[in-house]
């Protein structure tokens, strides 16, 4: 989403620029550009340093960040606390500040770190179902549009409709939000994600092939009540978001909402298999987000006094099948902004 989100600002005339590992942004610099394909197809331009409009920069050391700037993490959840620390320290060396800061990881905790790192002042809060995969370090595959929303509770007046704006400038369809709009799709997002990961990544399954088999989706269901269960003891009411339909399922009858899921799944027909990013993580063996996701939620779930017992099954089964390097990855930390 990071390499995606990057090339199409910037080449709708948006200064980007793109923080990379050494190797990573070396590729990036050494091809001359980023090219994507999908529902969009773009050749953008990619230099050293900052990034002028139509040409995207990249830098390794976020001391070379524009004064200033707005930052969107876009890592994974068990390398967003490293990557905060390192950003943060890059602009404390060369005298800087963002202007603000904002996290597309799945799960309710990213916004904690973020606040953490600069000041819960500093933090959009954003909720991005845009779809996009790494080919090689030059082609980027965007899948699906999907929709992203920026609320505005952090940063300076305007600058979560502005981003917004210039999200859409870019061919990303967005809305900005009042703040409790914005904690709404937070955690109806991660509702979603919840009962999503829950029946792909122990399975390994497709999620297209996931959602034809009404088994499945009635497991789905389940884990997202769990889930919104916490919402709720966190004082937040889920809603109906793009996407994102989950109070509608979650407050119809589950025979029907079971039936409805599944007669949409089928109606669409025959589809190339469409994994979701925790079940590509199992199946390739790496670091998944389920302590950010899953673990995050049932240590709040501990605290509010809400059994989640689907949820903790599903979080041994998905955390049991990490690498080493992933079983003894922490949690993180709970409260704070992403608790509504």
């Amino acid at each position: 989403m990071g390499r995606a989100l990057a090339a199409l600002m910037s080449a709708s005339g948006v200064a980007t620029t793109l923080f990379a590992r050494p190797h990573t942004a070396r590729e990036l610099t050494e091809q001359g550009e980023v090219s994507l394909d999908g529902v969009t197809a773009r050749q953008v331009p990619t230099a050293a340093g900052p990034g002028i409009p139509g040409v995207c920069g990249v830098v390794a050391d976020p001391a070379e960040f524009p004064a200033g700037c707005g930052i969107v993490f876009a890592t994974k959840g068990p390398q967003l606390e490293d990557c905060v620390a390192a950003v943060s320290a890059g602009l404390a060396r060369a005298g800087r500040t963002a202007r603000w800061v904002a996290g597309l990881q799945n799960g309710v905790i990213k916004d904690d770190t973020l606040a953490a790192g600069f000041g819960a002042g500093t933090v959009l809060r954003i909720v991005s179902t845009l779809n996009a995969r790494v080919e090689s370090p030059r082609h980027v595959v965007v899948s699906g549009w999907g929709h992203t929303y920026v609320g505005a509770t952090g940063g300076q007046a305007g600058d979560a409709e502005r981003f917004a704006a210039a999200l859409g400038a870019a061919g990303v369809p967005a809305t900005s939000l009042p703040a409790r709009q914005a904690d709404a799709a937070i955690w109806t997002k991660c509702v979603n994600a919840i009962g999503v990961f829950g029946i792909t990544a122990p399975s390994r399954l497709p999620t297209n092939v996931a959602f034809a088999q009404p088994e499945l989706v009635d497991a789905y269901l389940a884990l997202a009540a769990e889930a919104a269960s916490v919402a709720r003891a966190h004082g937040v009411v889920l809603a109906d978001f793009e996407d994102l339909p989950m109070s509608s399922r979650l407050s119809a009858d589950r025979g029907v909402a079971v039936g409805t899921i599944v007669a949409d799944t089928m109606a669409r027909g025959p589809q190339s298999p469409s994994y979701s990013s925790m079940a590509q993580d199992v199946i390739a063996g790496r670091p998944t987000e389920a302590h950010q996701v899953f673990g995050d939620l049932v240590q709040r779930a501990a605290v509010s006094g809400v059994p989640v017992p689907l949820m903790r099954f599903a979080y041994a089964l998905i955390a049991g099948q990490e690498p080493a390097t992933g079983r003894n990855s922490k949690p993180g930390r709970t409260g704070g902004s992403g608790s509504g």
